[in-house]
């Protein structure tokens, strides 16, 4: 029997790995992670029980690759990178489109997550380690270079950046987990719409001003200073 050549081998183990990570995701959305067995798990994958060993030693390694493949941060960095050069206003829109179609994509993992992980402490620091916070600081990163160019007010870029991916988050699992799309249907480009907006009118510096006139914060104080005044 002829041998492959390395290439065509390592090909082949990449898609045999990859079939064996879409079939669990499917059992374990249906079944739950406890409840599928591995003999179950190479039924849906149409491999032997054997061979789901050879790439993955226990259910929990299995989990952890399935989670891994679904990160955001490869995007994060590929965004960040191409949209550099952009202001945020034209920039974050596209950014987050991009991360609404990821983890709309990754919705039934997204479920299976949120379900499995309050229960398992290990596997949950193990995502938060490898998936959340690499993703949450390549985020913070992007906007903590705005803040220095001015074009964001000072705030802390790790909450902000978590807060805005937690908002895309709530929308896929009430909407494509719980099945809220069913009820109450939202169009991908008003989600994406409103939350850059959202965002956006959070985090941009206020425009300089040119008038001579109080910022609106100055404004605010004088106001407060002014009410005190009056109260005495």
């Amino acid at each position: 029997m002829a041998r492959l050549a390395p290439a065509r081998r390592a090909a082949l183990e990449a898609e045999r790995r990859e079939q064996i990570l879409d079939a669990a995701l499917r059992l374990w959305t249906r079944r739950g992670f406890d409840a599928s067995s591995v003999d179950a798990l190479a039924r849906e994958a149409g491999v032997a029980k054997g061979t789901i060993y050879l790439y993955f030693a226990t259910k929990e390694q299995l989990l952890a690759a399935a989670v891994e493949r679904w990160s955001l941060l490869p995007d994060l960095a590929a965004l960040s990178s191409r949209l550099g050069d952009l202001p945020l206003a034209e920039a974050l829109p596209r950014l987050v489109e991009q991360l609404w179609s990821r983890l709309r994509a990754a919705a039934p993992l997204v479920g299976l997550l949120l379900r499995e992980l309050a229960m398992r402490p290990a596997e949950a620091r193990h995502f938060l380690e490898t998936v959340v916070l690499p993703a949450n600081g390549a985020f913070a990163e992007f906007l903590d270079a705005r803040v220095r160019a001015g074009e964001v007010r000072a705030l802390d870029g790790f909450v902000a950046a978590r807060s805005l991916v937690g908002m895309l988050m709530i929308f896929v699992w009430t909407q494509h987990v719980l099945g809220g799309d069913a009820i109450r249907p939202i169009p991908d480009s008003a989600i994406v719409e409103t939350a850059s907006s959202l965002f956006l009118r959070g985090v941009l510096a206020p425009p300089p001003d040119r008038g001579g006139g109080k910022t609106p914060r100055a404004a605010r104080g004088a106001g407060r200073r002014a009410a005190r005044g009056l109260a005495k």
